[in-house]
């Protein structure tokens, strides 16, 4: 996770990626109820890696420009690229409800392969070992044996963002599987967008994500955030589900029916 604020000396955290994240424990590693003085004037900790573009833009950049493959092994080239997807979900998450829950917030997650480490995961380190294929979960069989955690896993995450009105965004560029099986739930019930590509040169990744961040002529972004809906029936009708990327509120009345229908 790193900070935006700090322009001389860039700083990090890492969080180590076989584990889940809680907001609180988040919230304990980064100090974000703590307060920070600059100057005469007090700002919440939370503005260190939060910050609006033009406050920051030259220092994301080059955060952008000096990213690089991890300089520590793999372990041979039998064994796939470490990546701990599911735990690096979590931290973001955790970051977002810890400073700012309710708020119009977007969580966007660009990968380039599968998790193999930590929760989440959908394949092994080996190489050996294939990914699942639909006829693996059609079948259960033990190809398919880290489908049912993680989408466990994904399915809490997603509880979790939907609780506090946030969007998860998934765009997912490689010639292989990236397991959007598992993780799709994310974007289905937070309502957020669900990008696939061959890689992230090709225009569908580009134009797509600036589509998302596409303005008005008053210059806001042409996006709804935590949105919601009511409907209300006559006696003889019930509401049972809808059609599309949401979540039910879980509210019992007189319009709602017992059964449900896409949840």
């Amino acid at each position: 996770v790193h900070e935006l604020a700090d322009k001389g000396l860039p700083k990090a955290h890492a969080f180590r990626g076989g584990k889940e994240y809680s907001a609180r424990t988040v919230d304990q590693h980064l100090g974000l109820n703590k307060r920070a003085i600059v100057g005469t004037m007090a700002q919440t900790a939370a503005q260190r890696f939060l910050m609006p573009v033009t406050e920051c833009e030259f220092t994301f950049n080059t955060l952008l420009d000096e990213l690089g493959r991890d300089v520590w092994s793999s372990g041979g080239n039998g064994r796939r690229p470490f990546r701990c997807t599911g735990a690096a979900l979590s931290v973001a998450l955790g970051l977002v409800e810890a400073s700012c829950p309710q708020s119009s917030c977007r969580v966007m997650l660009i990968t380039g392969g599968a998790c193999n480490v930590g929760p989440g995961k959908v394949v092994g380190e080996e190489l050996a070992e294939t990914i699942r294929s639909h006829l693996d979960l059609q079948k259960g069989s033990p190809n398919a044996k880290y489908s049912n955690d993680a989408l466990k896993f994904y399915t809490m995450l997603a509880t979790r963002a939907v609780s506090c009105g946030f969007a998860v965004d998934i765009f997912a560029c490689s010639l292989d599987q990236v397991g959007l099986h598992e993780m799709k739930v994310l974007a289905n019930r937070t309502g957020g967008f669900m990008v696939m590509s061959d890689s992230f040169s090709m225009h569908v990744f580009k134009d797509s994500l600036r589509k998302v961040f596409e303005c008005d002529e008053s210059g806001y972004l042409k996006l709804g955030f935590n949105a919601k809906m009511e409907v209300f029936t006559s006696r003889e009708f019930k509401c049972c589900g809808a059609v599309g990327a949401l979540t039910s509120l879980q509210k019992k009345g007189p319009c709602v029916a017992e059964t449900e229908i896409g949840e």
